[in-house]
């Protein structure tokens, strides 16, 4: 249930920040994050995600995990320096979007303590963790507007949830971890060599955020709104799937087939409710978008459909990646994702030149679809060599 509640508040807090900011100053703020995130994959490269999944099956101590956190946290200087590059593509009036310099830090605390409290099986602490910060995120939303201009309006709330989480976050590591000497630390050359598929997948995953900058140049930040703010609820949506990948990650570290079938048979009911709650936001959205968001937004009710359809997709695929990378198929995965990103941008391309927002959202759903078909393929032909 905190994991739907969750979701419920992210929706709320993209739909209050979109309303009040207008699609253009909106969507230059949300392209100018998904930058950041590109950046910050770099950095990072699949190591949060590795440690998580040897920390899962014992293959490393709790004190490795929060040394590959330390210097992981060391490498997010890089992204953070790139901020200044990314305001000069902005006008003077988006000063507000330099704050975002601190995002990946934050980000990169929230991703290995999340990944700490799974792999220990503290799945409730993880939970209410989430919607502390959704909560923060949403309640500041209505101080900024009022105190702050808009650009800060968007950035401020973002970073106070995130902020929140790390305070919380640091204590729960020191609460729940073992310390122990550590003989021989890893290096980050080390890391790198041992977590580079992992990366490979993330950047594949990460490099689809750019598709909002590719709408953007071929119909303009106003004329591709629509796009964006639907792309920014996808991760909302998918929370409940998100949810269940990280729960199932230590299970399928251990490979036990028997154990993954099991808490399909348990949480059947909360995916469904994943599968239905988008259906309904997106038929909620195409019917009444015009009083949800005003009526600035070209095609807003159509595209937020197709974007709830493929958050389906996209959930179902995180399932299955997390299974078949946990299986050791991270190499195929990686390679994979790879082919998932060039037609996805590729798509969203010629998608975004005939129809603005409208053909960008139905490539990405068309592409989403035929990805999870693959990936579903993938895993009954693997899991027969494990049984």
């Amino acid at each position: 249930m905190s994991q739907i509640f969750a979701g419920v508040l992210s929706l709320l807090s993209v739909i209050l920040t979109a309303k009040y900011l207008g699609p253009e100053i909106f969507g230059a703020c949300s392209i100018a994050l998904s930058l950041h995130i590109v950046f910050m994959s770099f950095a990072d490269f699949g190591g949060c995600s590795w440690a998580g999944r040897e920390l899962a099956s014992g293959s490393i101590s709790d004190s490795e995990f929060l040394h590959i956190k330390k210097s992981k946290g060391k490498l997010m200087l890089f992204p953070m320096l790139t901020s200044p590059i990314i305001y000069l593509l902005l006008p003077n009036d988006y000063f507000g979007v330099v704050l975002l310099c601190l995002y990946p830090l934050l980000w990169n605390n929230f991703n290995f303590v999340q990944h700490f409290l799974i792999a220990k099986g503290k799945y409730h602490h993880s939970a209410k963790l989430i919607v502390i910060e959704r909560m923060c995120w949403l309640l500041i939303i209505p101080f900024s507007i009022s105190n702050f201009d808009r650009v800060l309006s968007f950035t401020i709330p973002i970073l106070s949830g995130l902020a929140v989480h790390a305070i919380i976050g640091d204590r729960y590591l020191k609460s729940f971890s073992k310390s122990e000497e550590l003989d021989e630390p890893l290096t980050n050359r080390r890391i790198f060599g041992k977590s580079i598929n992992f990366g490979l997948m993330s950047f594949f995953s990460v490099l689809n955020n750019l598709d909002g900058l590719i709408v953007a140049s071929f119909a303009g930040i106003l004329n591709s709104s629509s796009y964006i703010l639907s792309q920014r609820f996808r991760n909302p949506m998918m929370l409940i799937f998100n949810s269940f990948s990280v729960r199932i990650r230590p299970l399928a570290a251990r490979r036990d087939i028997k154990q993954i079938q099991e808490a399909f048979t348990q949480d059947i009911s909360f995916l469904s409710l994943g599968v239905i709650g988008n259906l309904c936001f997106g038929l909620i959205a195409f019917f009444f978008h015009s009083k949800i968001f005003g009526s600035d937004f070209e095609n807003l009710g159509i595209v937020i459909l197709f974007s709830a359809l493929t958050s389906i997709c996209l959930g179902l695929a995180s399932i299955c990646t997390t299974i078949l990378s946990s299986w050791g198929l991270d190499k195929q995965m990686a390679r994979t994702s790879g082919m998932f990103s060039s037609t996805l941008l590729i798509g969203v391309a010629i998608g975004a030149f005939i129809g603005g927002s409208l053909g960008a959202s139905l490539w990405v759903f068309v592409d989403s679809l035929t990805f999870v078909v693959l990936l579903i393929r993938k895993i009954f032909f693997a899991s027969k060599d494990l049984i």
